[in-house]
């Protein structure tokens, strides 16, 4: 008899559920957000803002009674700045974490490889990569709250060839897939203006030397330099050019975080990027609503560390989008939070405004361009207003 007890009870305890360490709960009483973010690696900085931001927001929401009455219980990944990783830790995420909705990886490259397992689980992904791969494979579960290259470098080449007379270019990209398409669609949207393109040379993401690259670049006397590359080796890179005598303008597909401002520190003036964000030393360098209370808000919370990288921001806007869902569904259903998401328009964030009308999953259509003077962004329009450009091409 006590054998028979015993082996009903080791069949109780197999068949219970796991309520710690990741496991999926039978019933859940909680909302699960799942981050996958390269927080290690190269694009570790940039990862470790994602989580410090999803930190915040669940702080805040979970003292706010949570989503819809529910809890949520933020559950976070390091793919490691690695594809490969990328979709191991989907499966993970799938498997284990029962995730309800999803923050994915600020690496287009990443999500390129993992997007399809959270398709198939039907899990709302926002993703928060750049580049509009991903975003072209006609999942049904994904969005983006910020922006695509697509949109945003057409709109910086306009600006360089119509407004600023720029009429050739060559090309720094790097071996990832934001970095390659950014450079793609710069070349198509040149192409279709009448803007050269002289040369495109690459770089590896271990680079520090650019030497190699830059005399090559320069030997084409081109009118500017467009970078197609994540943020981290710019500082480096402007340096670099500047103390090969080039003193034109230098063009970015995205932010020049104030870290690598830092990095560059003069030799950063006259650099024009195309980005819905810009990064902050302190709370009191910025004087515009809502970014302000965010980065108060972020700064307490994290003992007066300020978010090192615009991933953050990225992050935020993309929980605001994923609460206006919620609250619009008045479900915590995966569907009808999928649902809902198209129907969401003129919600204000950080980045501006979004709106998933449309229904292609993206949510912005504008973004501004931004130019470094005296290690400050400025607006474009406002250094152009200024007569900034006049004096820029009187030193050349």
């Amino acid at each position: 008899m006590k054998r028979v007890y015993m082996v009903l009870l080791a069949c109780l305890v197999l068949a219970m559920p796991v309520f710690a360490g990741g496991g999926k709960q039978a019933e859940k009483d909680v909302f699960v957000l799942a981050i996958q973010q390269p927080l290690s690696g190269e694009n570790a900085v940039a990862g470790q803002a994602v989580q410090d931001a999803a930190r915040l927001f669940v702080d805040q929401r979970n003292k706010a009674g949570g989503f819809l009455g529910k809890q949520i219980k933020l559950v976070s990944y390091d793919e490691q700045s690695s594809a490969e990783e990328a979709v191991k830790v989907a499966n993970r995420i799938v498997e284990m974490e029962n995730a309800d909705a999803i923050l994915g990886s600020l690496l287009s490259s990443n999500l390129f490889a993992s997007g399809r397992i959270f398709e198939e689980a039907k899990i709302p992904t926002f993703g928060l990569g750049f580049s509009p791969s991903w975003m072209n494979q006609g999942w049904k579960y994904f969005f983006r709250a910020n922006m695509n290259t697509d949109v945003s470098i057409p709109s910086l080449v306009k600006m360089a060839y119509e407004t600023l007379g720029l009429k050739s270019a060559t090309i720094l990209r790097g071996e990832d897939d934001s970095s390659i398409t950014g450079s793609d669609a710069f070349v198509k949207a040149a192409e279709k203006l009448g803007m050269k393109v002289n040369l495109i040379t690459s770089h590896a993401a271990s680079d520090t030397d650019f030497s190699g690259q830059i005399a090559a670049m320069l030997a084409t006397k081109p009118d500017t330099v467009y970078l197609s590359t994540y943020n981290y080796p710019v500082g480096t890179f402007l340096r670099q050019v500047r103390g090969f005598g080039y003193k034109g303008l230098v063009l970015s597909k995205e932010v020049f975080t104030i870290d690598q401002v830092n990095v560059a520190q003069q030799h950063a003036n006259d650099f024009i990027f195309v980005a819905p964000y810009v990064t902050y030393a302190s709370v009191d360098d910025c004087n515009e609503e809502p970014m302000k209370t965010f980065l108060k808000d972020f700064s307490t919370f994290h003992n007066g560390k300020m978010p090192q990288h615009d991933c953050a921001m990225r992050a935020w806007d993309a929980m605001l989008a994923l609460e206006a869902a919620i609250k619009i569904a008045n479900s915590l259903d995966k569907d009808a939070i999928r649902n809902a998401v198209f129907k969401i328009k003129d919600l204000k964030v950080l980045g501006g405004t979004l709106d998933f009308t449309n229904g292609t999953g993206e949510g912005m259509h504008f973004v501004p361009t931004f130019v470094i003077q005296n290690m400050k962004y400025l607006p474009v329009q406002t250094w152009l207003d200024q007569g900034g450009y006049e004096r820029h091409k009187a030193q050349l």
